[in-house]
């Protein structure tokens, strides 16, 4: 993917998953090359199904350090499961082990989501972390499903940083021309620090 060229702010390649109920684990997603789609050639049935899919989004800072994080995850997905229209893009901030842990295992995400994080192996030194998830309704690996887009790769961007924060990006192709549009979910450092390293960071 075309990337921006900044010396210390490198890309990290993730990988995507999804839970599979026979091993019972979340697995590594196939990778997919995007087809963009050619209308001329289509039938007027599948012409019928092309359409632009609403990209409806949810972004929440958890709360890395409040109490009760298994409650407070279960409250967060009891609330999004309620809205109207149904999201099909989470983005979460500030997500502790025990909040993650949490998240992959609840069985409504299971069935219905693609994760950037399949377990706890990306963790690494962070207290907390950024996630994405992507509705399966929505997203696909299969490009020769003309109603979905297509998901593309994963990465984090790590910042120049104070506190370790990064921007988790990702690219998803949306039909019926497999246009790129790039997500980014961005937990910036903390407005108190002085000077503010924010400037810099969206710059990224």
């Amino acid at each position: 993917p075309p990337l921006p060229g900044d010396a210390d702010a490198p890309p990290t390649f993730q990988e995507w998953y999804s839970f599979d109920a026979l091993a019972n684990c979340w697995s590594l997603l196939p990778s997919s090359t995007p087809v963009t789609c050619d209308e001329s050639t289509m039938p007027a049935s599948d012409k019928a199904k092309l359409k632009n899919p609403a990209l409806n989004l949810v972004t929440w800072n958890v709360d890395a350090f409040a109490k009760f994080p298994d409650d407070r995850m279960a409250g967060i997905i009891s609330t999004i499961r309620s809205q109207t229209p149904p999201p099909n893009i989470l983005f979460f901030q500030e997500v502790p082990k025990a909040a993650l842990f949490y998240l992959l295992n609840d069985p409504w995400i299971r069935e219905n989501w693609y994760s950037n994080e399949g377990n706890l192996s990306n963790y690494g030194g962070y207290v907390f972390m950024t996630v994405i998830l992507l509705s399966k309704l929505s997203f696909g690996r299969d490009s020769q499903e003309p109603d979905k887009a297509c998901i593309g790769p994963v990465w984090r961007v790590k910042y120049p940083s104070k506190f370790e924060r990064d921007a988790l990006c990702c690219d998803v192709f949306m039909p019926p021309f497999a246009t790129r549009v790039r997500l980014v979910n961005v937990h910036l450092d903390s407005l108190a620090l002085q000077p503010s390293r924010r400037p810099r960071q969206l710059a990224i």
